[in-house]
């Protein structure tokens, strides 16, 4: 019959084996996409493995020698270390996933150091209190504080901004959440253990689930991080092409999309039989207001402008900056000639009204011409 202990150690072994590959992964995409919780969480997934080898040597030397007594605190230590380790470095990653930046290097090291402390204490202060004692003191203590967690890490990836609907998330959101109610179910057999000696038997036999929860969280990163790789490609080819059909400094279509959208509003008020007027606006003088105020202001003007001519226009209007000091504004399904009138005359008449720049009033006139 297979015993107890040697379940536990090779669980612990093909853990420590999908921790490192998973931590080396990890690495590796953070070598190609620079971010920066790449590698906070495989510092996280090297701290686990750490621990699980420290924990594996230590169940191997149970009822060993007294000679390697020293041996087997060191290997405790690195368990217990290793673990708190990994909840701290979980969290950094967290924490920069939903920030978006990362946490002050003193705030890691304080952490760190709290954790170090935690651990090698919790080691110390049980030397001579019993075994049962000894193990829900260290055990159980690792099991609160790393399923408290991965609870918390659940929750910051739920709420993180990072495609809220995407597969990756939920998967690591959803598995982080798993790991951390199991690592209570490993508190409540340490409990009940302690009160009743050896009245729970099968948690050994736990480990292919620390192993299935494991490998979801990975599959559930590689997902996330492939998803928010093709999101950021798809958002860069949408900026791509809009920035080349719209003006950089206003934002309003550019020469080629209004030669574009004239074409296609002289096909609908053909087919519709209505009018359509295109005017074109060019501020008088603008050139002396950039050498008297500076390139910067006379941007700043020429936005403010472009915003003034968009709100005293209809919906259906539409405005676009030809050159520096020069729009042009469609107007399909105008009514006649006289309803055109009316706004060329509106338009210069906003056109008119001060700006208020560097705490002084600035007034433009403009030339408008009817096609």
């Amino acid at each position: 019959m297979i015993s107890s202990a040697l379940v536990t150690f090779t669980s612990n072994l093909a853990q420590a084996i999908g921790a490192l590959v998973l931590a080396m992964v990890l690495v590796a995409f953070h070598r190609h996409y620079r971010r920066s919780y790449l590698l906070t969480w495989a510092w996280s997934w090297w701290a686990f493995c750490v621990s699980l080898l420290g924990g594996s040597v230590s169940l191997y030397l149970v009822g060993s020698a007294p000679v390697q007594a020293p041996l087997r605190m060191v290997a405790s230590s690195l368990f217990l270390l290793g673990s708190y380790w990994q909840a701290a470095w979980l969290l950094f990653g967290t924490y920069e996933v939903v920030a978006e930046h990362p946490l002050p290097s003193r705030l890691r090291s304080g952490v760190l150091a709290g954790a170090t402390v935690l651990a090698l204490g919790s080691i110390f202060l049980t030397l001579t209190i019993s075994p049962e004692s000894r193990f829900l003191v260290r055990v159980g203590l690792r099991v609160l504080l790393l399923g408290a967690a991965f609870l918390v890490a659940s929750w910051g990836v739920s709420r993180s901004p990072f495609h809220s609907s995407g597969l990756g998330r939920r998967l690591v959101s959803i598995s982080l959440l798993l790991y951390g109610l199991h690592q209570f179910h490993y508190l409540v057999i340490i409990v009940t253990q302690w009160i009743q000696v050896s009245s729970v038997t099968y948690a050994a036999y736990l480990g292919p689930f620390d192993f299935l929860f494991q490998s979801l969280i990975a599959i559930g990163m590689v997902t996330w991080l492939l998803e928010d790789e093709r999101q950021r490609v798809v958002a860069a080819s949408e900026q791509i092409e809009h920035l080349a059909h719209h003006d950089s400094l206003t934002d309003l279509p550019n020469r080629s999309l209004l030669l574009q959208r004239l074409q296609e509003a002289i096909d609908r008020v053909q087919s519709r039989r209505e009018r359509l007027a295109v005017l074109f606006l060019d501020l008088d003088q603008f050139k002396m207001v950039n050498e008297s105020l500076g390139n910067r202001h006379g941007d700043e003007l020429l936005k403010a402008l472009s915003d003034r001519l968009q709100r005293n226009l209809r919906s259906t209007d539409q405005v676009a900056r030809l050159a520096a000091d020069e729009f042009a504004v469609l107007l399909p399904g105008i009514e006649s000639e006289a309803a055109t009138k009316r706004v060329v005359e509106k338009l210069l008449g906003v056109t008119r009204q001060p700006f208020v720049l560097q705490e002084r009033e600035i007034y433009l006139t403009a030339s408008i011409g009817v096609r």
